[in-house]
Parts: C-alpha cells; structure tokens; sequence
C-alpha cells in the first residue's frame, strides 16, 4: 500500500492472516514519491506511477504588456511543493510554506541568493505566512488535525509561535500597515467570515478575537494606507470589497462589469494604487490581472497560456516585481522486479 505515514509517500508491505496484520508495515525499498501501485498476478513485479510535482515562486516585472507565465524566473527550485508565501517589507526575502520535511512549514529565503531558513517546525501543517510592517514577526496559520485551525505569530528569526487566534477552517491572515490589527477568516455557519483581532501597542498581547462581516468575505490583503481590509466576497469571487474596522464597506468592484471571475489571490501594489488579481475572463484568458484602486477596466499582466505550466493562486506583491506559486507536474510509470520470500 501506499502511504505518507512517516512524511514522503512511499511503498509498504505487511504480512496479513486471518486475524489482520502480522508485524509492522515494512517500507519498500527503491520506490519514491509513489501516487498509486499494481502487483503483478505473478507476484514478481511492481508497477507504480511517480509524481514529480514541483511548485516553486516565480517573479514577473512589472510590465506594459503581458506576459506569459513561462517567462517568469524561478526564485526557488527543486521538487518540493511550496504554497502560500508573503514579500518582506524591506524586499530583500520571501516567507514561504513549503513541505520540504515532509509536512508544511515555514520558512524564509534571501530573494538574492541563499538556502531556506526554517522559521517552524512542528508535526501539524503550517502555512499563508506574512510579514509585519516592521519586518520582525511573521503571522501563519496553523492546521491542527481533528480540532480548531489557529492563527499564530513567531519572531522572523525563529522561536515559540503564539497563538493569537483560533476557529474552525482558519485561512489567511493579513497584517495592518501598523502592526496592531491582523485580519482573517473563519468558516461558521456554512460561510466564510472575516474576523479581526487587534493588540494595544507592538509587543503587548492580543485580545479577542471579533467578528468583522456577517457575509461571506475572505480578507486577502490591508490597504496600505490603512483604510482598510481587501476582501474578496464569496469564492469564486463576485467582488472585490474594502472592509473598514468596523466591516462597513468602504469600496466595491463589481467582477460582472469587467466579465471578470476572481478564483485565487487579491494584492495591493506597494503604493496602494493597483489591486493585483489571479483569476479569468469570460473570453477564456486567464491569469494575473491589475485593477486601479479608482475603478477602470482591467488589464492582464501575467498570462497563465500554457497547460505545461500553470500559475497557482499563491501571490505576493514586492518592490519591483510580482511572485507567483508557478506549478510543474510530470508522472512515469516504473516497474520494478520484486524479491517474494515464503
């Protein structure tokens, strides 16, 4: 059978009677990254499809005209899969989640050159990493197996997170531009909602939690002046909306009128100008889209034009550039002979 019970999926036999197992599972050896297996009638031989599936951050500049997702440059590489991941204020590294021990963790990369750092280490998944404003604390959540997500904050440098909020199917949280407000979302009631939990001063501990929007509404990102909450309403997304403290709408960009479906990500530029969107139009193009703050149509920035290499909906926005979780899969069928003891 195949199975991920100590971190990569791999291949185990174990001897069964007539009472159930006799012994442990045994690890196969010689087979990695195994999706699914056939045994041969004979007993002599093993087929298994391996799945290489890599999901790395690649850059775009920003640009005029479009590009194509395969113009992108890989900032990382290799066969691990990475997921969410945020810019740091100053632009100089990138926090990412990534399962390269098996199971998601945190981590944090130079955007010039270096080996990834690792920020967490725990048995549960963890991931949707961001950065502080002042670049000293990263916010993540935390999936804990049969009980409540939490979100949590750990010093950039490594040490005990801490849990700050927690609910169940807790997704995303984004930081205000002072560092005293971190917005999130909590499945309840068969919807998403945004909830908001704040701290008096930057070191001083977090209060409760509250809820901020009794609609479905799934924060993305904090306008930089600090206006306010970006939200994308409902997934697949039917607006994009600007939450205020209080959950007022302050701002609303209807998709309908620009034949937009939004079913990703929803990033503010650095001067809080543009509004960077992973989604499609109704003409079948799909990808990076840019949307002034003001209101206007559209424009496709990074199209995703190529089935060999598909843009995810993992998105951060830097200085100069923007990032995106860029998928590559391939899968083989191997067979092995297998040695049958009696």
């Amino acid at each position: 059978f195949v199975s991920n019970r100590d971190g990569l999926r791999v291949v185990y036999v174990v001897e069964v009677g007539s009472t159930g197992s006799r012994g442990e599972p045994v690890e196969l050896p010689g087979v990695s990254d195994a999706h699914s297996i056939s045994y041969s009638i004979g007993g002599r031989k093993l087929a298994f499809a391996k799945s290489t599936e890599r999901q790395n951050i690649w850059s775009y500049p920003f640009a005029s005209s479009p590009a194509s997702v395969t113009d992108g440059f890989p900032l990382t590489t290799g066969n691990a899969v990475i997921e969410g991941h945020d810019i740091s204020p100053d632009g100089r590294w990138v926090a990412y989640c990534s399962n390269l021990r098996g199971n998601m963790d945190i981590y944090k990369r130079s955007l010039e050159r270096g080996n990834p750092i690792p920020i967490t280490d725990s048995p549960f998944n963890e991931c949707s990493p961001t950065w502080s404003p002042d670049g000293t604390e990263i916010a993540f959540r935390s999936e804990v197996p049969a009980g409540e997500d939490m979100v949590m904050v750990v010093p950039t440098n490594g040490g005990t997170p801490v849990q700050i909020a927690s609910g169940t199917s807790v997704l995303n949280p984004v930081w205000s531009p002072g560092g005293l407000e971190i917005a999130f979302t909590i499945a309840r009631v068969g919807r998403w909602e945004a909830w908001l939990v704040t701290r008096e001063e930057v070191g001083s501990p977090w209060g409760e939690a509250s809820q901020l929007t009794d609609f479905e509404c799934y924060p993305t990102d904090w306008a930089p002046d600090g206006s306010g909450v970006l939200c994308l309403e409902v997934l697949p997304a039917t607006a994009i909306v600007l939450l205020s403290r209080e959950g007022d709408v302050l701002w609303r960009y209807d998709l309908g009128t620009a034949a937009l479906q939004f079913s990703g990500d929803a990033q503010f530029s650095r001067d809080g100008s543009t509004i960077y969107v992973i989604g499609f139009h109704e003409d079948g193009s799909e990808g990076i889209w840019a949307i002034p703050r003001r209101g206007g149509e559209p424009s496709l920035v990074v199209a995703y034009d190529d089935v060999g290499v598909g843009g995810l909906h993992y998105l951060s926005v830097g200085l100069d550039r923007l990032y995106v979780t860029v998928r590559e899969a391939e899968v083989d069928i191997w067979v092995m002979d297998v040695e049958v003891g009696r």
